[in-house]
């Protein structure tokens, strides 16, 4: 028997670990104007430099921007103690840590930012039982969880739906048959404010009953300050000619194509918790000489201030 264990934050997978891969391989400005950056690039990735077409997608036209600001919300000890009971956990064990809190029973995990940064609740053993219930009913008591941890998402912003995906996965083999059983799905929302696509991870996760089984969550507030400029994409996509992250060998590459544009602020790690970054959130598409050699994936580049 396997389990394996996938979760997807719908617009926002990859982007908490801002930086690190992307920076390093394909980072850096050309120019002195120039500081673009991939926050967020696919593992292993191969460098490709070459023409990129951009025929059906639409360019963002925005050049000047709201300046969006995160404001954290602190956890005591008692106050992470509060979480843990509303969660349902009974006589947990708390491990103090010194930027966060580990609270834990027999079956289930809850780990509470001090900085209020994310909050990652986790039923651990859950009926291997394959959801079967409709996705508006799954959205409808998905909806009902956020309003009773309604302290504890993000705050003024717009929360909607994005999608509902298999999540938990189990597979039993035998010599005449495989069986997969995916028996949690999540619930994933995107945040916008005033339009603008904030990239905070908000899920949550239910099993064949709708009964919990796993809440995630970043509980700050969205404000503004002021506006900043934003250069245009059209500076960005002749700096991506020159150095892509593609997932295939570029030998194996017939043409590449930007299939959609989207300007977004993702959250970008600090040492008191987080702060938006400003970026292009891209859509790629690879033909490949042969068609195993196609592929679809998603950059973010940042560096785009100024």
């Amino acid at each position: 028997m396997k389990n394996e264990r996938k979760i997807w934050y719908g617009m926002v997978a990859g982007i908490i670990a801002v930086v690190a891969i992307g920076g390093i391989f394909f980072g850096g400005g050309g120019g002195k104007s120039e500081n673009f950056q991939y926050l967020y690039s696919p593992g292993g990735a191969y460098h490709y430099a070459g023409e990129i077409k951009i025929d059906d997608a639409k360019l963002p036209e925005v050049t000047s921007v709201p300046n969006l600001m995160l404001t954290h919300r602190s956890f005591n000890y008692e106050e992470a103690k509060s979480v843990s009971t509303l969660f349902g956990m009974k006589n947990p064990h708390v491990e103090d840590f010194q930027s966060y809190y580990d609270i834990s029973t027999k079956n289930e995990s809850l780990t509470i930012y001090k900085n209020g940064y994310k909050i990652m609740y986790t039923k651990e053993k859950v009926d291997m039982v394959n959801v079967t219930m409709d996705n508006s009913k799954l959205i409808g008591i998905a909806n009902g969880y956020l309003n009773k941890f309604k302290d504890y998402i993000p705050k003024n912003v717009n929360i909607k739906v994005h999608s509902v995906i298999n999540d938990r996965l189990d597979v039993t083999a035998d010599e005449n048959e495989t069986i997969e059983t995916y028996y949690t799905k999540d619930v994933i929302y995107d945040c916008y404010y005033k339009g603008y696509f904030v990239g905070l991870i908000l899920n949550v996760e239910l099993d064949h009953n709708g009964n919990l089984a796993g809440f995630h969550s970043m509980p700050v507030k969205v404000s503004q300050n002021g506006y900043i400029n934003i250069k245009s994409f059209s500076k960005v996509h002749r700096w991506m000619e020159s150095r892509l992250p593609v997932t295939v060998p570029p030998k194996l590459i017939k043409s590449v194509e930007i299939k959609d544009i989207r300007f977004g602020y993702l959250p970008n790690p600090t040492s008191y918790g987080a702060a938006f970054k400003p970026a292009y959130i891209v859509d790629i598409h690879i033909e490949g000489m042969d068609p195993a050699a196609n592929d679809d994936y998603t950059l973010d580049i940042g560096g785009i201030e100024g």
